[in-house]
């Protein structure tokens, strides 16, 4: 008498519609899933991205001020017309009254710095 053994084998087998249909709805799913998880990480890419970017910046210009030693600051100027001579002004600081440069008046203000007695 034979003796019996049982086993697996991998055999061919053929799906029927209902089973396509339902594999191809997954299959759907699936391909969903795939597209949202990669929009996501291009929108975390993107972000990080911008972060990276936003703390570059900060720390190009930290080391900018440590390597030149100062920065530009607005700081209230008076202009001084015909100092230190005529035709010639000088930008002082209103704070310390340091005078930061000197340049040549335009017209203009040539014109308004000369003497007219006014009649009456």
């Amino acid at each position: 008498m034979p003796r019996e053994k049982r086993t697996f084998e991998d055999v061919r087998y053929d799906f029927d519609e209902t089973e396509l249909l339902a594999l191809g709805q997954e299959l759907a799913r699936v391909n969903q899933a795939q597209a949202d998880l990669e929009r996501e990480k291009k929108d975390a890419s993107a972000d990080f991205g911008a972060r990276i970017k936003a703390v570059d910046a900060r720390r190009s210009r930290l080391a900018r001020k440590i390597n030149e030693g100062f920065e530009l600051r607005p700081v209230e100027c008076v202009e001084l017309l015909d100092a230190p001579r005529p035709g010639v002004k000088s930008i002082a600081r209103s704070d310390t009254g340091q005078v930061i440069r000197t340049e040549a008046m335009t017209e203009e203000e040539q014109q308004r710095s000369l003497p007219f007695e006014v009649e009456r």
